[in-house]
């Protein structure tokens, strides 16, 4: 599979498909008043990997060989598959796809490294403008995140990689919606990944205060 279904793949699903509902788990609790209000919680299972994540309230879902995609609204035939809201996709790749370097005993972010071949590649991103990756830790896990701003879709997306430590793999997450609503990207991603939770571990959401406020895309 290849990484340029970071952020391509789900929208060309939600124009070229009906989702199907996906089964829910026990209800997920809200994590802060602001938040939108959830009604359980969404996830997928990949050789041996387990990851959920909180679904709100009236949002639909479905699953993908390798993920899950949640959204506000998705399109319709009506209006060309046009994403209507947010749309969050979390999937996981395998690092074959990109063999990160080996560095000289020095401290790495696995995930920084991994974004960054992404978006110097452009057959990964084809034309969209991208930031340079920044890496940080979430929880116990090296992380790095990205935005890019797609003119062909008109879409703004946050780009999310967290490697997992004992897995040759990244669990990527995106958070994408219309120009004219990029900022709500920013605004739920507390909400919607601050509940991520991989193989029973959940992420902790104080760690997404390095994201700045309000998110400069390209």
């Amino acid at each position: 599979m290849r990484l340029v279904l970071v952020v391509l793949l789900a929208l060309l699903m939600v124009s070229a498909c009906q989702p199907s509902p996906t089964d829910e788990l026990q209800p997920a609790s809200v994590i802060t008043p602001t938040a939108p209000q959830l009604a359980g919680v969404v996830g997928f299972s990949h050789e041996g990997l387990e990851v959920t994540l909180p679904k709100p309230e009236g949002w639909e879902s479905f699953t993908t060989e390798y993920g899950v995609v949640i959204a506000e609204q998705f399109g319709t035939v009506a209006d060309q598959g046009t994403l209507q809201g947010l749309m969050a996709y979390v999937f996981v790749t395998p690092n074959d796809e990109f063999p990160l370097p080996v560095s000289g005993g020095e401290p790495v972010n696995r995930a920084q490294l991994a974004l960054r071949q992404i978006v110097g590649d452009a057959s990964f991103i084809g034309s969209a403008r991208v930031t340079d990756p920044v890496g940080f830790r979430w929880g116990e896990t090296e992380a790095a995140y990205y935005l890019l701003s797609d003119t062909q879709s008109a879409l703004k997306t946050l780009v999310v990689g967290v490697a997992l430590p004992d897995k040759d793999a990244l669990v990527i997450g995106t958070l994408s919606a219309p120009d004219d609503k990029a900022d709500t990207i920013r605004s739920a991603l507390e909400s919607l990944f601050g509940q991520l939770n991989i193989n029973g571990s959940p992420l902790s959401v104080e760690d997404l205060g390095v994201f700045p406020d309000p998110l400069v895309f390209p």
